[in-house]
């Protein structure tokens, strides 16, 4: 996908493919800043890649990892929007002005209504905690990657190693949708648009 569409504040699901076009990760990529993106990803291979990437072409760039300093708590659910409004207090912060500061985010990877809160590991439990205080009258409960798992597939939201595997390019894995074929370059173009035309697999 072309991030130069990507308005501040927004995020979208992309992928990250190789020559052949096969899917080396998918994730969201969010726009903080003009040129501020964070990418969320299944893999730190993905950083690798993106590393290796600008250095081949002699990019201005940083790459960095934020590894654990960054928690995502996800409250997912019809009730999830109904929760937040009793603990948010305008963009960013917990309860009021002074809260802990988290990156409040519509995404999740159940099918249902949902968002994601990004936050500082140092203030994950403190805002946990005011998620399950919030939500206790509504009947939230915590959820286990089991579930989540069963969530996923239902919603028919696929992942690399389950659903379809590392020879498997963007298309065949129905993800066709996060491919545009209208930027002008990317790793995988010529080999995803010959594929498109004549299929291997389904």
């Amino acid at each position: 996908r072309n991030a130069a569409q990507l308005s501040q504040h927004r995020g979208f699901y992309a992928l990250v493919c190789d020559a052949r076009g096969a899917v080396l990760d998918d994730g969201t990529r969010f726009r903080l800043e003009d040129t501020a993106f964070r990418w969320c990803c299944g893999s730190e291979n993905s950083g690798l890649h993106l590393r290796e990437q600008a250095a081949a072409h002699g990019l201005n760039v940083r790459v960095l990892s934020y590894g654990d300093k960054i928690q995502n708590l996800a409250l997912q659910g019809p009730k999830s929007r109904d929760i937040l409004r009793k603990i948010g207090f305008t963009i960013a912060r917990l309860h009021d002005r002074d809260g802990p500061m988290f990156m409040l985010c519509r995404t999740g990877f159940t099918g249902e209504l949902g968002y994601e809160i990004f936050c500082d590991s140092a203030d994950a439990v403190t805002i946990w905690d005011a998620l399950m205080e919030a939500g206790a009258p509504e009947g939230l409960v915590p959820m286990g990657g089991h579930a989540l798992e069963m969530l996923r597939i239902e919603a028919g939201l696929m992942i690399s190693g389950a659903e379809f595997g590392p020879e498997t390019d963007a298309f065949e894995s129905g993800l066709g949708f996060a491919v545009d074929l209208k930027k002008d370059n990317f790793i995988g173009r010529t080999a995803l648009e010959r594929n498109n035309t004549a299929p291997r697999r389904k």
